[in-house]
């Protein structure tokens, strides 16, 4: 699966295990990332770096530490780190560096090579709000989660802007609801049955008034699709 993303990302791997990481950066290419493997100790040589994303597929000994906190307090408040390890949040606790926790991740679960583009696609896609969208007459700006059509702004709430996200990261495509709640909600989430086509509706609702057809479909047992045309 390829991501129909309008920004091309860039990962950051940081393992003492490079051959491992080699592995993850190659399943990264293959869904459109650029990404560079790089070991703890070299991370004292990169005082500034500009990415999307860290990621530490490893666990880290204490001793790389020492270079691994210097580092990430250079990076931007906005760049997600994700560690595979979720014991590694105790290296943040009771610390000068816990502040940066408010953009670690922490895995909780094991997952597969092949579906670990997607799920830190997904984080990307979420925590780094830059630039803007423009989809058709449809214009969606990720840092003041602004959103317009055809020149008329549309107030939206964060699930509702979300999901309009994903709509036009993935438009002409069917996305199934399995896909939106991934998205949308935080995957731990309960989300009842109707809970989607009330957020369907909503949006529907909130275009209706400068579009002369809804701009989202159902898809009868695939999902939903968004046409712009």
């Amino acid at each position: 699966m390829n991501f129909p993303s309008p920004f091309p990302m860039h990962i950051l791997i940081v393992t003492p295990h490079l051959l491992q990481g080699s592995t993850l950066s190659a399943a990264l290419k293959r869904n459109n990332f650029s990404s560079l493997v790089v070991s703890p100790l070299s991370l004292s040589h990169h005082s500034h770096f500009e990415t999307d994303g860290i990621v530490f597929p490893h666990t880290l000994i204490k001793e790389q530490w020492a270079f691994i906190e210097v580092f990430l307090k250079s990076i931007s408040s906005r760049t997600p780190i994700i560690f595979f390890d979720s014991s590694e949040r105790k290296h943040f606790q009771g610390k000068t560096s816990s502040s940066l926790l408010k953009q670690c991740i922490f895995m909780n679960e094991s997952i597969a090579l092949s579906q670990l583009p997607f799920f830190i696609h997904e984080i990307v896609q979420k925590s780094s709000p830059q630039k803007a969208m423009q989809v058709g007459q449809i214009s969606l700006d990720r840092i003041s989660r602004s959103v317009s059509f055809k020149e008329k702004t549309i107030e939206l709430s964060r699930k509702e802007f979300f999901l309009l996200e994903l709509f036009l990261l993935n438009s002409g495509r069917t996305i199934s609801r399995e896909y939106i709640i991934d998205y949308v909600w935080d995957k731990r989430d309960f989300v009842a049955q109707n809970t989607i086509d009330v957020y369907i509706s909503r949006l529907r609702k909130k275009f209706a008034p400068v579009s002369q057809t809804p701009i989202i479909r159902t898809i009868p047992c695939l999902g939903y699709q968004m046409d712009l045309q």
